[in-house]
């Protein structure tokens, strides 16, 4: 979610981005993958920003529902981050 939303927050969007297919990790650390389709804009504004990661995280979203404590942090995580560094 994280390297999602600094990504858009550098004016770079990918509307074929899947976590399973585009996203991976390098130890702990997430890295992008597959880079071929992204676009740089020079202003995206706040609700933009937040489909962008929601696309990506729907299926995190969807997989955590019924683990309770799991899904109450990712989506407190999520909140802050709409508010703190989505903007």
């Amino acid at each position: 979610m994280d390297l999602l939303a600094n990504r858009i927050n550098k004016g770079f969007i990918d509307n074929d981005c899947y976590l399973h297919k585009n996203i991976g990790l390098n130890g702990t650390d997430p890295m992008l993958l597959d880079i071929g389709t992204l676009e740089k804009m020079e202003i995206i504004d706040h609700p933009t920003k937040v489909r962008q990661v929601e696309y990506v995280m729907n299926t995190i979203f969807e997989m955590v529902k019924d683990h309770k404590e799991l899904h109450d942090k990712i989506m407190q995580h999520w909140d802050e981050l709409k508010e703190s560094t989505l903007l």
